[in-house]
């Protein structure tokens, strides 16, 4: 089989180039995402953890009311 470059590279056709901009800026918010995402996860675990050294704190004064009905 004959190669169809004949030793040149193809130029990159205009389909080509739209996909590579396309994936670049895919690839870019996907890394937007993930690094908000680690944020909002970073966020939410120091709360918990500021809720639960409150918790160690005062107590759990919610668990020590009787339930009677």
């Amino acid at each position: 089989m004959q190669s169809l470059f004949r030793g040149k590279m193809p130029k990159k056709s205009t389909i080509d180039k739209q996909i590579e901009k396309e994936e670049e800026e895919y690839n870019f918010w996907l890394g937007m995402a993930a690094s908000q995402e680690r944020r909002r996860s970073l966020e939410n675990f120091k709360r918990v953890k500021q809720h639960q050294e409150y918790v160690a704190r005062h107590g759990r004064t919610w668990l020590n009311h009787s339930h009677k009905h």
